[in-house]
């Protein structure tokens, strides 16, 4: 934030700063949790699941809250009313972490509302869960798949034909990433016609370099370059909770590479050229370098 806060591109990044505030406060949640909700923490492990759920409340409602905060006490005081088998406590309390700007909790909260309805008997108010979970992140189809012999079963055992098979439809994880796939498809339609090439800038908002590497590249000599010889596509994981398909299509990102990073696609489907971050920092600390972006994309630009 001391980067960024300065920076003149500061008002372009204002709404990936925000991002940034809710993903980078849920990565370092214990810095950031007070005395209730470590007390809330301490009484959860020790089964005294009524007094966890109150102090988690307590600390999600403090007035100077950090956004990450309360969502991360009210998905924890969910799960604490699970396990006490108060459903009308957890539905409440997921409902409550639900609401949310969307992440990686926001998408947990989603699931476990779905299964709470599901054992309930409500079919279509849990399928409303599911779906949204779903569009959400692509992680939610793999949580899902994992309860269909349990929490979920019922969906998947369902009378009524269509719930079964949107059920199923919820667990195909290619389905779910269908939205930036196509985004890249028309990148690539694009670029073919202007005679440019792909760039996907894959990151996470929780991460401070994606943040750092976003505002080199507002920088005007970046951005021009980037207009004038390529189509540019942000493709956000999430915490990593997105794009469990597409991670893996293009050959697994987060675990091989790491974020930030670029992938240059090439118009004959082979392997992309992939630039890690770490090509692209400067001699003096660990922050971005505008000359060596900039010598890296007129090289990726003029190469075959």
């Amino acid at each position: 934030m001391k980067f960024l806060e300065p920076s003149p591109y500061a008002a372009e990044l204002a709404d990936a700063i925000a991002d940034f505030r809710l993903y980078g406060g849920m990565r370092n949640i214990k810095a950031l949790i007070g005395e209730a909700g470590l007390a809330a923490a301490k009484a959860a492990r020790a089964k005294k699941y009524a007094d966890a759920i109150t102090l988690y409340r307590k600390e999600a409602g403090r007035p100077d809250v950090e956004p990450a905060v309360k969502m991360f006490c009210m998905l924890e005081a969910g799960k604490a009313a699970s396990r006490a088998k108060d459903l009308d406590a957890a539905r409440a309390a997921f409902a409550e972490a639900a609401v949310g700007k969307p992440c990686r909790e926001r998408m947990m909260a989603l699931v476990f509302l779905g299964m709470i309805e599901t054992r309930s008997g409500n079919l279509a108010k849990a399928m409303e869960h599911l779906e949204a979970a779903v569009a959400e992140g692509s992680a939610a189809c793999g949580l899902i798949a994992g309860q269909k012999g349990k929490s979920l079963k019922a969906l998947f055992t369902a009378e009524d034909e269509s719930i079964r098979s949107a059920a199923e439809a919820l667990t195909d994880a290619t389905a779910a990433d269908a939205p930036i796939a196509k985004r890249i498809a028309e990148a690539k339609a694009k670029a073919a016609k202007e005679g440019k090439k792909v760039i996907l800038f894959w990151y996470g908002p929780y991460c401070p370099y994606v943040m750092a590497m976003r505002e080199r590249l507002a920088h005007p000599e970046v951005k021009a370059l980037l207009e004038k010889h390529f189509v540019l596509v942000t493709v956000d994981q999430g915490a990593p909770h997105r794009l469990a398909h597409l991670d893996e299509e293009y050959g697994e990102v987060m675990s091989c590479f790491g974020v930030p990073c670029f992938l240059v696609l090439k118009g004959d489907d082979a392997s992309p050229d992939v630039r890690t971050d770490s090509g692209l920092m400067g001699a003096e600390g660990r922050t971005y370098s505008v000359e060596l972006i900039v010598e890296w994309l007129k090289e990726s630009a003029e190469a075959e």
